[in-house]
């Protein structure tokens, strides 16, 4: 798995001796510890120890823009951990923005005895905790990492929670679960001086090139082939692994892989119902070399659930979690550890997805004199709504896309914890520079959607354009309804959520499944991390104990 632990001394700086190794690194003052998955071209390596530079870096995830990089600065270097060194020797904390990707990136430059933490801007597919007490302050891709350290007492923060019920997918800003620890925000990276007890977060800038509407619509397609091709340039050769939907991202990264790959495997994931498998079947079918992994959630897939919340360490929760626990599985039991993604374009194109629309105003309060007047139940709808999200903005301190923070690390704690790295080849720099410039005329992917039409022809068209939809996971419930209904009286969902909101739920599960995850979350986070009960399993990566037997005792 891809993991980056440091811990830097405080207050303790006696001499010690400089122990250096491929996956350690430690003087008096930093700890550094990193283990990586091995199938970037670039990324054989995990610490870089520059005795002429006096610098230590370590990284985890990919670079997209490598070769960029080496020709832009002219630069002999065979790593990633390597020019990382060599660009920031040049220009220092304002090479952070040069490099594209997903990844996390660790300095550590001994002449200033100074460390330095940063992310892609996008916030990688992977958290970065970071806590502290009067002796030492540890950052970690890791919780348990933190916990282990006991550098704080715990506690459920329920400013946090709070948030989290409201962004309904996680906690929207730099909080945690945790009282104490807090998380790494995109856009900003961690710098510490622990000689002098300096720990900051300071933000990173990034470059805009000036690009014009009409050499962006010209090239949109050979941009989208580009970051394809390239991406897959710079991986090992193996079998190529691939997520396929019936959607226009997952298929325009299929169609260009076929292309370059011998072997492709593409897995679709369905439901009983809602179920995208027939159509993405049929475009598969229309490729020689692509061999089709059709996935069907059982009904007692439920019972990982447990798991789910071990290897995500809460951070993220929606039932699509347990989709993609299966896709994760599937992988480490054929021995893969690569995934190609196409998520993210729909994040990175569309430039007014995220804006507030005056409709939401109107609806909500009507829903407002509903309850004035007639009494209805609206509190929790209220704190539900766009309105209130919206007023709760600056509270909340929503200053990046939490929806695509969601996406990547719904994917991306779930596929580490398995040993998968994944890749996001239309999730770049670029592309959401040229989304910032057809504007409007990309509303809803429009323009984006009609160019690779063009590509794909009709005969994938008619299935793409017939998408399925999400797959339905409701049906997982049954038989569990002994265990949600003893969850709704516990002490920690009455805390969170109004009395009567319960009542609805209890008299209705299936039709609030969603919120009944996020219940379900908060409760099974409180017994595996907050509790003490089960801290002798930290280092396994998988959890032994299935939910029902998990709860037993407590809800009966």
């Amino acid at each position: 798995m891809n993991k980056i632990f440091a811990c830097f001394n405080l207050k303790n700086h006696d001499s010690a001796d400089v122990l250096s190794s491929a996956e350690a690194y430690t003087d008096n003052l930093v700890e550094l510890n990193v283990r990586r998955i091995l199938g970037y071209r670039f990324g054989d390596e995990k610490v870089f120890f520059d005795k002429s530079l006096q610098i230590v870096t370590a990284m985890i995830g990919y670079f997209s823009n490598f070769s960029n990089l080496c020709q832009k600065y002219n630069l002999e270097a065979t790593a990633d951990v390597e020019i990382i060194a060599k660009l920031y020797s040049i220009s220092g904390e304002a090479s952070f923005g040069e490099f594209e990707g997903l990844f996390t990136v660790f300095i550590w430059d001994i002449s200033k005895q100074t460390g330095l933490i940063f992310q892609d801007d996008f916030g990688s597919n992977l958290p970065l905790y970071y806590a502290k007490n009067k002796e030492v302050f540890c950052v970690s891709n890791s919780l348990k990492d933190i916990l282990v350290r006991n550098l704080c007492e715990r506690e459920l923060n329920f400013s946090a929670i709070q948030d989290y019920m409201i962004a309904r997918t996680m906690v929207p800003n730099k909080q945690t679960f945790l009282k104490g620890v807090s998380k790494l925000i995109p856009n900003h990276y961690l710098m510490v001086i622990p000689a002098k007890e300096i720990l900051q977060v300071r933000k990173i800038h990034y470059n805009k090139p000036l690009l014009s509407l009409g050499v962006v619509k010209i090239t949109l397609v050979d941009v989208v082939k580009d970051a394809i091709v390239s991406l897959l340039a710079s991986l090992k050769p193996q079998e190529r692994t691939c997520t396929l939907s019936s959607g226009y991202d997952s298929n325009i990264v299929l169609f260009y892989m076929t292309d370059i790959a011998y072997k492709i495997r593409a897995i679709t994931i369905g439901g009983q119902r809602r179920d995208e498998i027939p159509n993405a079947a049929k475009v598969a079918e229309q490729y020689g070399n692509v061999v089709h992994d059709k996935i069907y959630v059982e009904e007692n897939k439920l019972d990982v659930f447990a798991d789910i919340v071990w290897r995500t360490e809460g951070y993220t929760c929606e039932s699509g979690l347990i989709m993609q626990y299966e896709i994760s599985s599937l992988l480490h039991k054929l021995g893969l550890t690569e995934l190609i993604n196409g998520e993210g374009a729909d994040h990175v194109m569309d430039r007014d997805r995220l804006k507030f629309h005056h409709w939401h105003v109107r609806n909500d309060f009507k829903l407002f004199l509903k309850y004035f007047f007639r009494k209805e139940l609206w509190p929790q709808k209220f704190r539900e709504s766009k309105l209130f999200k919206y007023i709760r903005k600056p509270t909340l301190r929503i200053n990046y896309d939490i929806e695509l923070d969601y996406i990547l690390k719904k994917s991306g704690t779930l596929s580490n914890s398995f040993g998968v790295q994944q890749f996001y080849p239309l999730l770049n720099r670029t592309m959401r520079q040229y989304g910032e410039v057809l504007g409007k005329l990309n509303a809803n992917k429009a323009f984006y959607k009609k160019e690779l039409e063009k590509v794909f022809g009709e005969s994938k068209m008619k299935y793409i354009a017939k998408a399925g939809g999400a797959t339905d996971v409701e049906y997982l419930f049954n038989g569990y309804e002994k265990m949600v209904d003893n969850m709704l009286s516990h002490s920690l969902v009455r805390s969170v959520l109004h009395p009567k909101r319960i009542e609805q739920v209890r008299k209705d599960p299936m039709k609030y499944s969603e919120l009944v995850v996020r219940l379900l979350n908060l409760y099974v986070f409180e017994e595996l991390f907050v509790s003490g009960k089960y801290d002798e399993y930290f280092s396994r990566p998988a959890f032994p104990i299935g939910l029902k037997d998990l709860v037993k005792a407590e809800l009966g």
